[in-house]
C-alpha cells in the first residue's frame, strides 16, 4: 500500500513539472497575484498625483485661480412709478420704483500678454501666469426710447461701469479707467442691480441725455494673475480678443475656436473676433440676461501629459510587460530544456512591480525620460544579471535583456505620444501576439513540456 501511494505521488509530481497546461495556469495564477502590488502601485501614483493637485489648490488660492473676465457693463438706474404699499402712511399711493438698466459697449477689445512663471510647493512645481490687459473699446449714448422710459425718468448722474473678474484678489496694480478724455478710479464690488457677482467698478458722471450717436470711448491697463485658465466673454458688439504666451501648449476651449493662431515651441498667438449675433443676449438689458456662461471662450495653460499621467500610462502596460517576461521563461523551458520554479517567476515579477515606484519616485526630483532610463536601465540589469544564472547561456540571457530594452522603449513612446497612444499600442499588441503564434504554431499543446 505504502508503495502504491509513492508511486501516485512520483507520477503525480512528475506531471505537475511535464504538463504544459499546469504550467501556463501556474503563470497566470503568478501574474494575478502580482496584480496586487501593481494596484498598490497604482493607487501610490493617484496618492502622489492628489498631493500634487493640492499644492496647485493652495498656489493658485494665493497667486490666482482661473480667470474670466467680464465687462465692461454700463449699468444706469430709472425710476418708474407704481403702485406700492406706504408703510409709514399705512395705505397703497405711486410709488417710485429704482430699477436698473444696462448696456453693453459697441466695440470691446482686449489684448495683451500672458507671462507664465513656475511657484513650488515643496517638491511640486506649478505653472501659473501673469498676464498685462489692455481693455479697450466704446459705448453708445443708452437708448430708454426702446423701453418707452422718458429721459426724466433716468438718473444719469448715479450711472456706474463695473469690469467682473473670477478671482479679485489677483488684480496687481491699482487700476482707473479712461472713460472719455477723464479718468476715474475703481473700486471692489459690482454697480447695484448689476447680474457680476465679483467685479470691480466706479460711478461715471459724463453721461447726460444726448444723441444718439454720441459716443464715448473707455480704455483701461489691468496686471491680473492667474492660473490654467484665461477666459472672457463677448461683451461688444464686436468683440475682438489678442493674447501672445510664451507657454508651448495652449488649449483653445470654450464657445468659440481662435479665427487665426500661431503655435510654436517659442508659444503662440491667438485672435478672435465675436459679433453679437454670436451669443444669446443683447445688446441692452433690464433682467439678468440668459446664456453668458455658454458664451465664454479663451485659453487654458495645458500641460499635454505630466509625470503622474504618464506613469499611469506605463502601468497600464505592465501585465504586457510581465506577460512578455514570463513568456521568455515558457519559451526557455518548452526549446532550450530549462526548469524554472514559480517562486523564480513571482521574483522577477516583483522585480518588474518595482520598476514603477523607482519611476514615479525619481520623477519627481528628475525629468521623465532620466526617470524613466535610470528605472529601466536597473531594472533591466537586476534582472539580465538574475537570468544568467538560470539560463546558464549567455545567448538567451542577451535575447532576453534585448527584448526587454525593446519593451520598455516601446513603453516609453506609448506614455509619450498623446494623439497616437492608442494606435501604437494596438499595433504593438498586434506584433506581439503575431510572433506568439508563430513561435507556437508548431506546438503540441496536449504533449509534455520540456524542462
Amino acid at each position: 500500500m505504502e508503495n502504491g501511494r509513492l508511486i501516485i505521488w512520483d507520477r503525480l509530481n512528475e506531471w505537475m513539472k511535464s504538463s504544459i497546461t499546469l504550467r501556463l495556469m501556474t503563470i497566470g495564477v503568478i501574474i494575478l497575484v502580482l496584480l496586487i502590488p501593481l494596484g498598490k502601485v497604482k493607487h501610490l501614483i493617484y496618492e502622489r498625483e492628489g498631493r500634487k493637485h493640492e499644492a496647485q489648490s493652495e498656489i493658485s488660492h494665493m497667486w490666482g485661480g482661473p480667470q474670466t473676465v467680464m465687462g465692461p457693463v454700463l449699468t444706469i438706474p430709472y425710476v418708474e412709478a407704481e403702485r406700492g404699499w406706504n408703510e409709514e402712511k399705512k395705505e397703497y399711493e405711486i410709488l417710485e420704483i429704482k430699477k436698473y438698466a444696462h448696456f453693453l459697449p459697441e466695440k470691446l477689445i482686449m489684448s495683451g500678454p500672458i507671462k507664465p512663471e513656475v511657484r513650488y510647493r515643496g517638491i511640486f512645481e506649478v505653472t501659473v501666469y501673469q498676464t498685462a490687459l489692455n481693455i479697450a473699446g466704446q459705448f453708445l449714448q443708452p437708448d430708454f426710447s426702446v423701453w418707452q422710459i422718458e429721459d426724466d425718468q433716468v438718473r444719469w448722474d448715479e450711472a456706474m461701469v463695473t469690469f467682473g473678474f473670477t478671482d479679485l484678489r489677483s488684480i496687481r496694480d491699482r487700476a482707473e479707467i479712461e472713460w472719455d478724455g477723464h479718468k476715474f478710479p475703481l473700486d471692489p464690488g459690482t454697480a447695484p442691480g448689476v447680474f457680476i457677482q465679483n467685479g470691480i467698478h466706479t460711478k461715471i458722471d459724463q453721461l447726460g441725455s444726448a444723441g444718439k450717436d454720441t459716443s464715448y470711448p473707455f480704455s483701461l491697463q489691468l496686471t491680473l494673475n492667474g492660473s490654467k485658465d484665461l477666459m472672457f466673454a463677448p461683451f461688444g458688439k464686436t468683440t475682438e480678443i489678442n493674447i501672445e504666451s510664451s507657454w508651448p501648449d495652449p488649449s483653445f476651449i470654450g464657445a468659440f475656436s481662435p479665427d487665426e493662431k500661431s503655435i510654436s515651441s517659442d508659444g503662440f498667438n491667438a485672435s478672435w473676433k465675436v459679433l453679437h449675433l454670436n451669443r444669446p443676449y443683447p445688446q441692452q438689458f433690464q433682467e439678468t440676461p440668459i446664456g453668458i456662461g455658454s458664451s465664454i471662450f479663451g485659453v487654458s495653460m495645458f500641460i499635454p501629459v505630466d509625470e503622474y499621467q504618464k506613469s499611469i500610462r506605463s502601468i497600464k502596460y505592465a501585465v504586457l510587460l510581465i506577460s512578455l517576461t514570463f513568456l521568455i521563461f515558457f519559451f526557455a523551458q518548452r526549446f532550450q530544456n530549462i526548469r524554472i520554479h514559480p517562486i523564480q517567476y513571482l521574483i522577477v515579477g516583483f522585480a518588474l512591480c518595482l520598476f514603477y515606484t523607482l519611476l514615479i519616485a525619481m520623477s519627481e526630483h528628475l525629468t521623465f525620460l532620466n526617470s524613466y532610463l535610470i528605472s529601466s536601465v536597473a531594472i533591466i540589469s537586476m534582472i539580465t544579471y538574475y537570468l544568467k544564472g538560470i539560463f546558464k547561456s549567455a545567448r538567451l540571457t542577451t535575447i532576453s535583456a534585448g527584448i526587454l530594452s525593446v519593451v520598455y522603449s516601446f513603453i516609453y513612446v506609448i506614455t509619450k505620444e498623446q494623439d497616437y497612444a492608442l494606435l501604437m499600442g494596438s499595433i504593438g499588441l498586434l506584433i506581439i501576439i503575431s510572433i506568439v503564434m508563430f513561435l507556437t504554431r508548431k506546438t503540441d499543446w496536449y504533449g509534455k513540456a520540456v524542462g
